[in-house]
């Protein structure tokens, strides 16, 4: 196969490691004239915006509540608990927003020191650059989550790179008859606009600030179960009934307790749970230093 026919066929590969960039893409490509149909749709002075006060107070709390269920999830994808036994109640949705709060403000410094060396232009390198930001902020944080357990960050890295390659290195390969780097990247900008996409017809069929709010939820729950995970793989200190077997508790939902069967070989457990009622008389819970825990697979 010639490089001519490479460089044809390969776009349509691409456009499957950029979709990242293609929504922040499409938000820019139609934000212009999205302001204009809203300037132009005052009545009275009001801002005719679908995003109202009232739809953010009454879906806040379903928000929150799959938030929660999110960082849940990923807490018992560590140990292998099944979805069934998940059941949030207030404790835990406050007790994880805490949590989650103080992991995004722990990370936030970094990247805002990150942000400000890109350049604060409407420039074509700038707009790529910001587009890389959301990707490389989230490895950010999941780097900081999870240090030397590659296997769970190395998925964002590996997309990151992609990207950048797509989006930075590709034009320099592609475009090697013009001159100049900026000039690259435009001409192979003017390229990619030829191959439409579907997201196209989504962007103004639900207009870009549904989109940005899409986008938005997505990355949340992405960290949101991510640091799930993480609290399950650092955990250290948990509350042990003893008995014939010991049995560890993994989660407490109101009055149940969600508990997991101790292996013999030390920091780890079976595949074994059992919800037991913390009102039944006769449970003893002792506060034990028993991890990190890792699930035993037999």
């Amino acid at each position: 196969m010639t490089y001519e026919k490479v460089v044809k066929y390969i776009p349509h590969f691409k456009s499957a490691i950029q979709i990242p960039l293609y929504v922040m893409e499409s938000m820019c490509r139609f934000s212009k004239e999205r302001n204009k149909i809203v300037a132009n749709s005052n009545i009275g002075g009001r801002d005719r915006n679908w995003v109202s006060e009232g739809i953010i107070v009454g879906t806040a709390p379903v928000f929150v509540y799959a938030v929660t269920l999110t960082y849940e999830k990923g807490f018992a994808d560590y140990f292998g608990m099944p979805i069934q036994l998940i059941s949030p109640d207030i404790t835990t949705i406050f007790t994880a927003g805490l949590i989650l709060l103080g992991i995004l403000l722990s990370v936030f410094v970094i990247g805002d020191a990150i942000y400000t060396f890109i350049p604060n232009n409407n420039g074509l390198l700038a707009m790529q650059l910001k587009w890389l930001f959301p990707i490389f902020f989230l490895l950010i944080i999941y780097v900081k989550m999870f240090g030397a357990n590659w296997k769970e960050w190395i998925m964002i890295l590996l997309v990151l790179a992609g990207v950048v390659f797509f989006v930075l290195v590709f034009p320099l390969l592609t475009q090697r008859k013009t001159k100049g780097y900026l000039n690259k990247l435009e001409a192979q900008k003017n390229i990619d606009k030829k191959f439409p996409s579907m997201l196209d017809p989504l962007v103004k069929l639900i207009g870009v600030g549904a989109l940005k709010i899409a986008f938005f939820i997505a990355f949340i729950l992405f960290f949101a179960y991510g640091a799930g995970k993480a609290s399950a793989f650092k955990q250290q200190e948990f509350l042990v009934i003893h008995g014939k077997p010991d049995k560890v508790v993994l989660r407490i939902y109101g009055e149940n307790l969600i508990v997991a069967q101790l292996s013999e070989n030390p920091k780890a457990i079976l595949p074994v749970y059992s919800v037991i009622k913390s009102t039944e008389g006769g449970v003893v819970l002792s506060r034990e230093k028993v991890g990190p825990l890792s699930l035993e697979v037999k």
